[in-house]
């Protein structure tokens, strides 16, 4: 197994964690230092040096667009959630934090979803740190006997835990896109918009091999937001339903109405947060 890459522990680590760690070293080309373990070995780590083949492309693009309300307004398009989805909304935010925007609107329409890590992962960037003994829950996991399990917010690598959020879903929205949305939504951190609700795919499905070669897979959990909304199936609703079309235009044109989706998550009630 590997337990560290480039010096870095991968301990208690996840895939998608070990997946950003093989990028962020260096460009294509360059070269990676695994440090693996063998059971056999007993515990003894070896090292093994790859070159990097393969880059994942950043699924995200921003701007900084000036808004009607005289407001400067991060703008963000993220298409999928791969392993650098998190590092390229990270590095948008920091650059317009710099330039000192208002708010950011972050457009999901069209992203079918991706790594789930990267969602949780993502989420965690824009939500203030609790005490130790309390637990801030991004999404739900809900099994086949309707019992509920917390995924709490884990990451202290907060960046913006005031600046306004709004989130743009439409129907082909789904999956991470949604557990992403719920997850700030109900945190009281986003207000989401569009046309219509979300796709509604919010399924955890294990892949089981046969004895004759083949396979079946099965439906073992579903995902359902902090507020206990159910996704798969149903979708999230927007709070405010609008056909904005050509998101930058909406913004330079005052359609969007950042004023009224601040107002909305100003409004908002956030549930307790869970004892840990």
């Amino acid at each position: 197994r590997i337990v560290a890459i480039d010096g870095v522990s991968m301990v208690d680590k996840t895939s998608f964690e070990g997946a950003e760690q093989l990028q962020a070293g260096g460009q294509l080309g360059s070269t990676v230092t695994l440090s693996l373990v063998r059971e056999a070995d007993n515990q003894k780590a070896i090292q093994v040096q790859l070159q990097r083949r393969i880059s994942v492309a950043n699924p995200v693009t921003s701007s900084i667009i000036p808004a009607k309300n005289g407001h400067k307004v991060g703008y963000m398009k993220m298409t999928e959630f791969n392993a650098a989805c998190k590092r390229g909304i990270a590095e948008a935010v920091k650059e317009m934090k710099l330039a000192g925007v208002d708010d950011y609107v972050l457009d999901l329409r069209g992203n079918l979803g991706g790594v789930l890590d990267g969602a949780l992962q993502i989420a965690a960037l824009f939500l203030a740190e609790q005490p130790a003994s309390l637990k801030t829950t991004l999404v739900y996991v809900m099994d086949n006997s309707g019992s509920e399990e917390p995924v709490w917010l884990k990451s202290r690598n907060v960046l913006d835990k005031d600046t306004p959020i709004t989130i743009i879903l439409d129907s082909r929205s789904a999956s991470a896109s949604e557990v992403l949305a719920g997850a700030l939504r109900d945190n009281c951190r986003a207000t989401i918009v569009g046309k219509e609700k979300s796709f509604g795919k919010g399924l955890i499905q294990g892949a089981f091999p046969l004895t004759d070669g083949s396979g079946v897979i099965v439906t073992v959990a579903s995902y359902i937001t902090p507020k206990h909304v159910v996704i798969n199936g149903i979708g999230l609703n927007p709070d405010i339903k609008i056909d904005l079309g050509d998101a930058i235009k909406a913004i330079k044109s005052g359609k969007l109405d950042l004023d009224k989706t601040e107002a909305v998550q100003k409004m908002c009630v956030r549930d307790p947060p869970d004892e840990g």
